[in-house]
């Protein structure tokens, strides 16, 4: 649902325990639900262990734990090969194969 809303620029003081003191008064006449946004000078800004708690937790970023985002781990292609061989597995009937292949490819003397 989107609402028009008028914006009021203003100053104020952040308190304990989660107060907001404004500055001056605001040009309105009853209760009304309000949306705040707080700017915060840059050397009080929140350290790195809280901003990556926020960025950690925050639904926007839910599609980076997707295993296909993950740029940033090393596969090993042949480790990836042999844990899917069977997908790549033919079955040729020929229960000596791996040790006579050159005979049934190329027509060579079987081994023994």
């Amino acid at each position: 649902m989107n609402v028009t809303m008028r914006a009021i620029d203003t100053s104020g003081t952040l308190t304990q325990p989660n107060q907001l003191i404004l500055d001056d008064a605001l040009p309105m006449m009853n209760t009304k639900k309000v949306r705040v946004i707080i700017l915060i000078p840059q050397e009080d800004d929140i350290n790195e262990a809280e901003w990556l708690h926020a960025a950690a937790t925050n639904p926007a970023f839910d599609f980076l734990k997707d295993p296909r985002e993950d740029i940033y781990t090393k596969i090993d292609p042949w480790m990836e090969f042999l844990d899917n061989i069977d997908q790549y597995a033919v079955d040729t009937g020929k229960p000596d194969f791996s040790i006579n292949h050159d005979h049934y490819l190329y027509g060579a003397p079987k081994r023994s």
